[in-house]
């Protein structure tokens, strides 16, 4: 009636929960011996809401842009997993099938670069692949699963053929890819920032981040890496944390205005730091329902501007839907914006 108190012994270390136990009795007592018994289970379908995007959703893009899906181990070669993410906590197996296969990976990339080379050492010198699955973290002492779509590509931008001209992939082909993923989540505005990865080119890499936390990375794949795993060619690597992208905005039908609209273009000098997300939230944090959209359209270093610093034109786009606006709203709206620009990036009217 207490239950029982088993005791494994020590050569059975891999008997450590309940679970364990009953799967030893299992196989003891034998399998055919259990009686088969179906269990009444009704069955429930359950439907995403139109504001969630679904993983299908997220390999679309990836699919239309020529990547194959690939499915890799979960556990990766150790010294690799070290190499692409030396900060992260070691999660080792109590009983790997090899040594190579020894570690739980913390990043798709230390499945997807073997994948890669292996190609390359085939002549398949065009490769494009990604994989959704799961990465796994180690704090204070918990293991967490998270679920995440990376991708590599390397090689030309384009098969082989007449029409098109010979190119190879860059760091903006594939962001441009990143950024049709990012679409699908339009719920949330995203931002790359210039900041290093261990395992990306520190002059062609990026961070991936809403406003309140690091959702991914995308870059060429560090030099030294490149040379240590012999690949011979640039290749590019991103990876996105899916939970960061399941929700999108629905479409709303908007009227079509009928009164004319206003633009305003403003040059700014600001330090060359500055980035474009810096002054778009800038703007975003003051911007009334009248200005409508704004965009930075040319940068500009060189004679008359200090050289620590560029020159920034930002067009306004103001327009009201109930009437015509009058030079007087234009610029309190334009001067509001530019005391918001030079107090939080420190942007200054040329």
């Amino acid at each position: 009636a207490d239950g029982w108190s088993v005791q494994a012994p020590l050569s059975r270390f891999d008997l450590n929960i309940e679970e364990d136990l009953i799967e030893e009795l299992a196989r003891v007592y034998g399998y055919d011996a259990i009686p088969e018994v179906l269990r009444a289970l009704a069955p429930v379908v359950t439907l995403p809401g139109e504001q969630q995007n679904g993983l299908a959703t997220l390999r679309r893009p990836l699919i239309e842009n020529g990547y194959q899906e690939v499915i890799s181990y979960s556990f990766v070669e150790p010294e690799l997993e070290l190499t692409l993410d030396p900060a992260s906590a070691e999660i080792l197996l109590a009983n790997p099938i090899s040594a190579d296969l020894s570690r739980m990976r913390t990043t798709l990339w230390s499945g997807l670069l073997p994948i890669v080379k292996h190609n390359l050492n085939r002549q398949q010198n065009r490769v494009r692949i990604f994989e959704a699955g799961p990465a796994f973290d180690k704090k204070e002492g918990e293991i967490t699963q998270t679920k995440r779509i990376a991708g590599a590509i390397t090689g030309m931008l384009y098969p082989e053929q007449w029409d098109a001209p010979k190119r190879k992939v860059d760091f903006f082909d594939v962001k441009g890819d990143v950024e049709a993923i990012l679409g699908q989540a339009s719920a949330q505005s995203f931002h790359f920032l210039p900041v290093a990865h261990p395992a990306l080119h520190p002059g062609q890499s990026a961070q991936i981040a809403t406003n309140d936390r690091v959702i991914g990375w995308v870059g060429a794949l560090h030099p030294r890496i490149e040379a240590k795993l012999g690949l011979g060619q640039s290749v590019y690597l991103f990876e996105l944390d899916v939970d960061a992208l399941t929700e999108r905005k629905l479409p709303e039908y908007q009227a079509v205005a009928k009164f004319p609209s206003i633009r305003r273009d403003l040059a700014l000098v600001v330090d060359k730091s500055v980035l474009a997300s810096a002054l778009d939230n800038a703007i975003r944090s003051v911007a009334p329902e009248a200005l409508t959209h704004w965009n930075v359209f040319d940068v500009y270093t060189g004679s008359g501007v200090e050289e620590h610093q560029k020159s920034v034109a930002l067009s306004l786009i103001l327009q009201d839907f109930s009437r015509t606006l009058e030079d007087q709203k234009v610029n309190q709206i334009v001067e509001t914006v530019v005391a918001s620009l030079n107090e939080n990036t420190g942007a200054v009217l040329r």
